[in-house]
């Protein structure tokens, strides 16, 4: 009998740090720079509906503190 062994397909999936994004959506830095900084591909982040949601809230913040 052959074993057949469960190995994962694709890489693991990267976790977003969702209070980097506010505060640094806050300081008006851009989708590439936040997504530089935490080591992801913006394509990774875009696809996020939550990255979108917290990054228009801490723009929209960063605006009201000037």
């Amino acid at each position: 009998m052959v074993k057949i062994i469960n190995k994962p397909i694709g890489r693991p999936n990267q976790e977003v740090d969702y209070a980097e994004v506010y505060k640094l959506s806050m300081l008006h830095c851009t989708v590439s720079e936040i997504a530089t900084s935490m080591g992801l591909n913006e394509k990774t982040l875009a696809a996020s509906f939550d990255f979108q949601e917290i990054y228009k809230k801490g723009t929209d913040d960063g605006k009201k503190s000037l």
